[in-house]
């Protein structure tokens, strides 16, 4: 588990200071080094459940090990987790090959019951957006409104 410093002072001592600094290891890289194709990020915002919340307390320990290996499993990897407060727990930013695999991700992560609520989300470069925009151009021109139907 991830902890800035200021959560780290509620709790002197119980976490050590690997335990606290920054998660975030951007990748330089966006294309699968196995495949040579172009990856998708993805943002994973997810909550634990009481029962995982109690063994980290019990046992903390670095969960972006566990996430890393998950994902590179689907062949995609962690860019960056950060923890949160709200109506999730935190966020992880991930490179995978494609929607099925960050499905499958999603999926087994919920399985195994550690996770009560899980969103998955794509991101996208302003690069994508405008690639976007443009086809929004050509769609908005095609799409006709309710009760507009020639």
């Amino acid at each position: 588990m991830y902890l800035n410093s200021a959560a780290a002072g509620l709790f002197p001592g119980r976490f050590p200071a690997r335990l606290y600094r920054g998660a975030c290891q951007a990748s330089s890289a966006s294309r699968d080094a196995n495949r040579g194709k172009a990856m998708t990020k993805y943002a994973f915002f997810f909550s634990y459940s009481s029962e995982s919340w109690a063994r980290m307390i019990s046992a903390p320990g670095d969960r972006t090990a566990a996430v890393r290996q998950v994902l590179g499993a689907l062949g995609g990897s962690l860019e960056c987790i950060y923890w949160m407060f709200g109506s999730h727990d935190g966020i992880a930013i991930a490179e995978l090959p494609d929607s099925v695999s960050a499905a499958a991700a999603s999926i087994a992560v919920s399985s195994t019951g550690a996770i009560v609520n899980n969103e998955t989300r794509v991101l996208l470069t302003q690069e994508q957006l405008g690639q976007a925009l443009e086809q929004a151009s050509t769609a908005t021109q095609a799409f006709q409104r309710p009760g507009q139907q020639s």
